[in-house]
């Protein structure tokens, strides 16, 4: 499990905690959309095409892109409910919204999908945005979807997961999970790591029992 003495980058915490996306289909897939929407000059365009080459190189993705994306004034900006879309349909191959990689996002999914299972007949997905738009200019690394029973969705809770707790700008997220830089091992740090899902859990639940009472 994810520790080290040492401190490590935001970004392979995130992923260790939340899971990771397919990144090489979600920068093709940025890309297709950016240059879609904006007509792109190649010079930009040619940074996400530099990404894709480097994807079997180990660096720290979310990092890489935040740092590309934010040295501009907003040119390859995606909104909210396309970056959603995004980060569904660039998960990796083989994985389940309904099992989640992270063991922070599966321990979450478990207490949600126990108490959805109390209420009736609900649908819990889930989906790691960690290096993506939603994570980067957005402030969402992961999202819980909820639907009926027939698949409609019903709401949507979101999840940051930071080692900042000053972070600038503020939170957008529904839940905000702050760890230690050098992250928590559910093994060796138990008591800590499930005050964290518990806290974590209570957040989001009030977001969607909220939303479920309407």
């Amino acid at each position: 499990m994810y520790k080290e003495s040492s401190g490590v980058t935001g970004g392979l915490l995130e992923e260790e905690l939340l899971g990771t996306m397919d990144k090489k289909k979600y920068l093709q897939e940025a890309r297709r959309h950016l240059t879609e929407k904006y007509h792109l000059p190649k010079p930009v365009l040619n940074e996400y095409e530099r990404m894709v080459e480097y994807e079997n190189v180990q660096y720290n993705f979310s990092r890489l892109l935040k740092e590309m994306v934010l040295s501009r004034e907003n040119v390859d900006f995606i909104d909210y409910k396309t970056s959603l879309k995004l980060v569904e349909v660039c998960q990796p191959d083989g994985s389940s919204p309904e099992r989640p990689r992270g063991f922070f996002g599966r321990s979450l999914y478990q207490k949600i999908k126990a108490e959805l299972d109390r209420l009736g007949q609900y649908k819990l997905e889930y989906f790691s945005a960690v290096g993506s738009h939603l994570d980067v200019k957005h402030g969402i690394d992961a999202f819980f979807r909820i639907c009926d029973s027939s698949g409609e969705e019903l709401t949507t809770a979101t999840l940051d997961v930071t080692m900042n707790p000053n972070k600038v700008g503020g939170y957008k997220a529904d839940s905000v999970a702050i760890f230690p830089s050098g992250g928590l091992d559910p093994a060796e740090d138990k008591g800590e790591y499930l005050a964290q899902v518990e806290k974590t859990f209570q957040e989001l639940w009030d977001k969607i029992s909220s939303e479920l009472e309407k």
